[in-house]
């Protein structure tokens, strides 16, 4: 009996915090299952192509100039996923040798939703602009953005999208 009341007190709750409506629920439902996603493009004007002669890839620690905006959970988890994303697995988008290519990454927005802001209806939001440098020389930009509406999402777990996308990005790249 104690484990129904508690059921239908924690629907109830969950009902009314995102807008009394099954619907919502719903949906919050769908933000939680999906979690963290990216979407990437290039800067217009820059390149961003003509990968395929890199051999190796030399990722710089990402900076910002949002100061404490930027939880430094999130900075150092984007270093060590783009390192995995790139250049780890089966078949690594840089398996290594020469050249190589430098990615800068600059955290140019990031926002964070708080407690209580997954329920009422705010995302979490990154956004990282990635300078593509071979021997100094800006050779491309590509931005991405990172979302999450779901209440479980970390800066690891934007961190891990946000690489992804990039990594995803780059074989393509790679591939043309």
């Amino acid at each position: 009996m104690r484990a129904i009341v508690t059921l239908v007190m924690t629907f109830g709750l969950l009902t009314c915090g995102v807008g009394c409506s099954p619907t919502s629920l719903a949906k919050r439902g769908l933000k939680e299952v999906k979690g963290a996603s990216s979407k990437s493009e290039v800067v217009p004007g820059t390149t961003g192509g003509g990968l395929s002669r890199f051999g190796g890839v030399k990722i710089a620690r990402p900076q910002t100039d949002l100061g404490g905006l930027v939880d430094s959970r999130f900075r150092s988890a984007l270093t060590s996923e783009l390192q995995g994303a790139l250049t780890r697995g089966k078949k690594p988008v840089f398996p290594g040798g020469t050249p190589v290519l430098a990615i800068e990454p600059e955290i140019t927005w990031y926002h964070k939703a708080g407690a209580l802001g997954g329920i009422m209806g705010s995302d979490s939001f990154a956004v990282g602009l990635f300078w593509l440098k071979a021997d100094g020389a800006d050779i491309g930009r590509v931005q991405v953005v990172t979302k999450s509406g779901a209440m479980r999402t970390g800066p690891e777990d934007m961190a891990k999208s946000m690489a992804g996308e990039l990594a995803k990005f780059l074989k393509k790249k790679r591939k043309n």
